[in-house]
């Protein structure tokens, strides 16, 4: 009934939060910057991405793509699983992605919406030091499923018409 839906609001706002704390304190503890940027306008909202790269190196960095989890209704894209942080510090870029949530968006506007992000970071790698060539999806729950659609879905399927750039969407890997 209606008790309990105000508990399973309560537990969701509580892991939000402590999720949202564990987030803040390990990225402030590992020394990560990040940079937050815009890849596409969905719906009139704007997309953002925000970029945590690994220390200045002589190669272009391997990218991580990554949508989080929510249930298709919550989540944000600081809040981050603490692993992803330390495969920064192993060399890797980390992207993570804004989604429409399934409230403000019906599907597959997700998917192209992670595919749009693709190609944003293809498009953007040699400004910010990616290697285009490696480009891995990956994300948590709700997130995971999308990395999921959107990789097996391969380029030219379920693209979209999203964002200002026309590279390929295609990645190298999927991780959920």
């Amino acid at each position: 009934g209606n008790g309990r839906g105000l508990v399973d609001r309560f537990l969701n706002l509580f892991f939000i939060a402590t999720n949202f704390f564990n987030t803040r304190v390990r990225l402030f503890f590992s020394g990560l910057k990040r940079e937050t940027h815009v890849y596409a306008v969905s719906g009139g909202r704007h997309m953002k991405l925000d970029i945590y790269r690994p220390k200045a190196g002589g190669s272009p960095a391997p990218v991580l793509l990554y949508a989080h989890g929510g249930g298709w209704r919550v989540g944000w894209r600081k809040l981050i699983e603490p692993a992803f942080f330390a495969q920064v510090k192993r060399g890797y870029a980390l992207v993570s992605i804004t989604y429409s949530f399934t409230n403000k968006a019906v599907w597959p506007v997700q998917v192209h919406e992670v595919k749009a992000a693709v190609r944003w970071v293809r498009a953007n790698a040699d400004q910010f030091g990616f290697d285009a060539g490696k480009i891995v999806l990956t994300g948590a729950s709700a997130g995971g499923h999308l990395a999921c659609v959107a990789g097996l879905s391969g380029p030219n399927t379920l693209e979209g018409a999203l964002g200002e750039t026309t590279t390929t969407s295609d990645v190298c890997g999927i991780l959920a």
